[in-house]
C-alpha cells in the first residue's frame, strides 16, 4: 500500500475495502532488533491510515489454521464493506513477513 509520504508498505495480506489487515511474525525475520523496529515502525504506519491490525504467529498459521481463519472472518464480518478476497503481499509468498 502506498503511504502519504510516497513510501511503500507490502503487507501480508490485506481486505482494503474493510479497512483490515493482517500480518504473519516468524522468529526469523525478527532475530536482530533493527528488524523488529522497522517492523512496528511500518505497522504503525499503517494504522495511522485508519487500519485495523490483525496479528498472527508463524505458528498461528501451520499449527491453528482453523483458528485463525475463524478470526479473521470474525473481523471481516465486523468490518463494513463488500465482501472481497485478500491481496496477499510478497511477505505471505516467501513464507514470511515483508
Amino acid at each position: 500500500m502506498e503511504l502519504p509520504n510516497g513510501g511503500i508498505v507490502w503487507l501480508d495480506s490485506a481486505y482494503p475495502d474493510k479497512l483490515l489487515f493482517l500480518e504473519t511474525c516468524g522468529w526469523g525475520p525478527h532475530r536482530n532488533r533493527r528488524a523488529f523496529v522497522r517492523d512496528h515502525r511500518r505497522e504503525n504506519q499503517v494504522v495511522l491510515l485508519s487500519r485495523k491490525p490483525l496479528g498472527f504467529t508463524w505458528d498461528d498459521v501451520t499449527l491453528r489454521p482453523e483458528e485463525m481463519a475463524a478470526e479473521v472472518e470474525a473481523a471481516r464480518a465486523a468490518a463494513r464493506g463488500p465482501e472481497v478476497r485478500p491481496r496477499i503481499g510478497a511477505g505471505a509468498r516467501r513464507g514470511g513477513r515483508a
